[in-house]
């Protein structure tokens, strides 16, 4: 609790204390469950309610974001919990767009913290914090007119960040080794026409433990986003992850389909 104080205690010092330029919110409620029921008791079915904000100021710009997770299969709400917060700053003069041939070309970099807050880290992990550091460039074409005099443009990118987490102990209360630092790669595809907007990203992230082997894993996500209005929007995404290779640690385990992990997902946002 006293941590969930001092998380909006910093937003109150970024709203009142810090000149803003622009301010910005966000309410999403997602609707999730396993792809694929095989009737053996392990399928997933919950809820996530996630409220974001967004803060530009002339000394750059900070956003946030914190959820609730519900777990459907189950009414005492043991297996509920509140998520790890985020807050990201992305300086002034850290972005950068130039255009080459029909391609618009972004670059832009940010640093973000995490607050825990669920009861995975502040319970078994004891975490106190988190400290990343990402960069990524992006392409997108310049709108074209397409049919019914819409606008068309493709978009993709790339992206890195080195992370470290800050531990009361490098064991959590169940005797597992914790991760200390982190370096994920991503990539995205994007097409959008009119009011819809198509996606897909791959990401691929090494976690060094304080001790013993380097743990790799991946997440790999396909969504299809349509904007009802300027301020709400509904989407419909499948994603699955888990461990680059399979146990016998040499064949790839990436795919996205998987019949135990996939999650399929609908969800309605609203922005202010």
């Amino acid at each position: 609790m006293t941590k969930l104080v001092h998380f909006f205690l910093i937003l109150v010092v970024l709203i009142f204390v810090v000149p803003v330029l622009a301010l910005h919110a966000s309410f999403e409620v997602v609707r999730s469950t396993s792809l694929y029921d095989l009737k053996n008791g392990s399928r997933y079915d919950g809820m996530d309610y996630i409220v974001g904000a967004s803060i530009k100021t002339q000394y750059g710009n900070f956003s946030t974001k914190m959820s609730y997770s519900q777990d459907l299969n189950e009414t005492s709400g043991e297996n509920s919990t509140i998520n790890d917060a985020n807050i990201s700053y992305r300086p002034p003069g850290f972005e950068l767009d130039q255009k080459f041939l029909d391609f618009l070309i972004r670059w832009n970099s940010n640093v973000s913290m995490i607050v825990p807050l669920s009861k995975k880290s502040t319970t078994t992990d004891q975490l106190q914090t988190g400290i990343f550091v990402s960069t990524g460039l992006d392409f997108s074409t310049a709108p074209a007119k397409n049919i019914k005099d819409s606008p068309s443009a493709w978009s993709f990118g790339i992206s890195a960040s080195l992370g470290q987490n800050f531990h009361q102990y490098d064991t959590g209360t169940g005797g597992g080794i914790l991760n200390k630092n982190s370096f994920s790669q991503s990539a995205y595809l994007g097409y959008e026409i009119s009011d819809f907007a198509f996606s897909g990203s791959i990401s691929n992230c090494f976690r060094y433990p304080y001790r013993g082997e380097v743990r790799q894993s991946f997440v790999a996500s396909e969504s299809v986003n349509y904007k009802i209005s300027s301020m709400w929007s509904v989407s419909l995404t499948h994603s699955n992850s888990g461990n680059v290779f399979k146990p016998n640690g040499s064949d790839s385990n990436v795919a996205f389909v998987d019949e135990d992990n996939s999650i399929l997902s609908l969800g309605t946002a609203f922005q202010f």
